[in-house]
């Protein structure tokens, strides 16, 4: 009979231990749930004011998920900054200097 209790004492406490860290988890993944919500909710928001500003094709779609997202505004960026690197280097080779 003592074997038996000292069984159910520690299985109640084993519950108790993974009772805890179930809501523990729930918890967190309720944290990353609303953290990612709001990255995706302001991702959007500003991959259709790269739609207003520019006029590739590729923000008349709606988007799908968070990388198509980041991919595209990666793109875009990207162009933008070369080309911009690129007048600076015309500019640049035109100046002549005594």
């Amino acid at each position: 009979m003592v074997d038996n209790d000292s069984d159910i004492i520690m299985m109640n406490n084993e519950l108790s231990s993974v009772l805890k860290e179930h809501q523990r988890l729930g918890d967190r993944f309720k944290g990353i749930n609303i953290v990612n919500d709001q990255i995706s909710n302001w991702a959007k928001r500003i991959y259709k004011k790269f739609g207003t500003l520019t006029n590739d094709e590729t923000f008349q779609k709606p988007p799908t998920d968070l990388v198509t997202v980041f991919n595209a505004m990666h793109t875009v960026v990207e162009q933008e900054l070369n080309a911009l690197a690129q007048t600076r280097t015309e500019e640049e080779a035109g100046i002549e200097y005594d």
